[in-house]
């Protein structure tokens, strides 16, 4: 990855040199140095992983004389995004449900496995700690 710095500032990202850039052509092929001259500079990104109760936040970029190093920041949470959490994790268990609702049909006995998993599920909201979405361990599935 390469970062344009113009006017000490990145203006452009990119994955690859492009082939021509303003009045160069075979920018892919130049030297090191001469890339760093025309304010081509390698990028190294610093990867950060959140946590469960974490989210991407803004990258911190640093220009450096011969390189752009991008810092990948996290921070916790907010009430509001811990909300979508909340209505993420409901969503996955309500299609859960209804992909298990024909056990119930009138003409079908429902087993005490399949009745268990059902009241498992209508139950796992009140015993799932947020923080662990989206790696919560769900109750085990059953076959048809």
């Amino acid at each position: 990855m390469y970062a344009l710095v113009e006017n000490n500032s990145v203006t452009r990202f990119v994955s690859k040199l492009p082939t021509a850039w303003e009045n160069i052509s075979g920018l892919h092929l130049a030297s090191p140095a001469e890339l760093q001259a025309w304010g081509w500079l390698p990028v190294v990104t610093t990867e950060t992983i959140p946590a469960n109760n974490e989210i991407r936040d803004t990258d911190q970029v640093n220009i450096e004389s011969e390189r752009v190093v991008v810092v990948q920041r996290v921070r916790a949470k907010n009430k509001e995004e811990i909300s979508q959490d909340w209505v993420a994790l409901r969503v996955e268990r309500d299609r859960r449900l209804r992909d298990t609702d024909w056990w119930g049909v009138s003409d079908r006995t429902m087993t005490v496995e399949q009745a268990q998993y059902r009241s498992d599920l209508r139950n796992f909201p009140a015993v799932v700690d947020i923080a662990d979405w989206p790696n919560v361990t769900w109750p085990t599935e059953l076959g048809a």
